[in-house]
């Protein structure tokens, strides 16, 4: 989701491609970084503030609140 978030923010909202990569390349990692530590316990707090730093870019590209929520949704389901 968050890779495809990128292509979208630059073409239809005008995002400067350096920077849409760049913050979407940074949440991708710390996506990738909470996985990480989830067997030490703190990734389930990173990956709350991944959810919500998700849901923030809502305010650059206004469908990422609904997809940010959804995926946020999800991930609450899963951790029940």
């Amino acid at each position: 989701m968050l890779l495809l978030a990128i292509p979208v923010a630059i073409t239809i909202v005008g995002v400067e491609p350096a920077l849409a990569i760049g913050v979407g390349a940074g949440l991708i990692v710390l996506c990738v970084v909470a996985i990480a530590g989830l067997g030490r316990g703190w990734g389930y707090a990173l990956g709350w503030v991944v959810q919500a730093l998700t849901i923030a870019s809502g305010f650059v590209v206004v469908q990422m609140f609904i997809l940010g929520g959804i995926f946020a949704l999800l991930y609450y389901m899963a951790l029940r």
